[in-house]
């Protein structure tokens, strides 16, 4: 009989271990929308974190804004302070999707960030606008594991 049991455990727990839903994938989604801002002033001295900060990260064309952190201040290998920003990676529907930075000196930027989308579940930003203009992507050479964008204020 104590076999019995154990033979029927071992099935369910095979049967159960086995099966992958969708719900179970988009639980376990896979967003990768960082992006490093390094900001300088016009000599090229860093000035991120000491004279220019920012304010508020605001997603764009969001049906539900953004109530929790999405940026934070860190540095690099080099001692080097950066704002990490969390793009918004927008909506199912869209192929592009935008976050407005309210800076410490009452300047704004829009990124707009295209996306790429496989299946429902895996998003990646492979090109990133700051006010119109291209400023990443991985094919200008620069490392993709690591979006670097560098402002100047």
């Amino acid at each position: 009989m104590k076999n019995l049991f154990l033979l029927f455990g071992l099935i369910f727990i095979a049967v159960s271990c086995s099966r992958t839903s969708d719900d179970d994938i988009q639980k376990n989604a896979y967003t990768d929308v960082s992006t490093d801002i390094y900001i300088r002033d016009s000599a090229g001295k860093n000035i991120t974190g000491s004279t220019i900060s920012i304010l508020k990260v605001n997603y764009l064309g969001s049906a539900t804004p953004s109530n929790t952190p999405n940026f934070l201040v860190a540095s690099d290998e080099k001692g080097e302070k950066f704002v990490r920003v969390f793009l918004n990676s927008g909506e199912a529907s869209r192929d592009f999707a935008e976050t407005q930075i309210e800076w410490s000196d009452d300047s704004k930027d829009i990124f707009k960030a295209e996306i790429a989308r496989e299946k429902a579940y895996y998003k990646t930003v492979t090109k990133v606008f700051v006010n119109g203009t291209l400023v990443w992507e991985p094919s200008q050479g620069q490392n993709s594991a690591r979006r670097t964008v560098t402002l100047q204020k």
